[in-house]
């Protein structure tokens, strides 16, 4: 699947009412769709492992591109400069949390949790890195 067919997917599914929810409980609306973690599973059983598409998606900017990526990418492949740029983009507990448990299964959080505090973004992102540190 092409990038551009994924995110005309995730489009479809948009629903803002779901945003304003999802906002309510600390969830950055900024760039979110409001689709259901279900169906992005649902999406990521359909495209399979993917690595390129995964970064693709990720640069996307898209909440929900973002942590449908971190469950196309492959965990074997997934090195730590891949894990230091997407840490630097959380921007929601969220797609922290999703991404975290993708990267357990590389071992790669607990090799790295200290990764890249200091060259957060912003304060926030640093207290998400934290909450994400086992």
């Amino acid at each position: 699947m092409k990038k551009s067919e994924v995110i005309a997917k995730l489009q479809s599914f948009a629903n803002p009412v779901n945003v304003a929810g999802m906002a309510r409980y600390g969830i950055n609306p900024k760039n979110t769709l409001g689709i259901s973690i279900y169906i992005l599973r649902e999406i990521a059983k359909e495209i399979g492992r993917d690595d390129g598409l995964a970064d693709e998606l990720w640069v996307s900017g898209i909440h929900e591109a973002r942590i449908l990526a971190s469950y196309i990418a492959d965990p074997d492949k997934t090195t730590e400069e891949r894990m230091d740029n997407w840490a630097v983009d959380f921007d929601s507990w969220d797609v922290c949390d999703q991404v975290s448990g993708f990267l357990k299964k590389r071992h790669l959080l607990i090799k790295r949790r200290s990764i890249g505090v200091r060259a957060m973004k912003n304060s926030s992102s640093a207290r998400l890195l934290r909450s994400w540190q086992v």
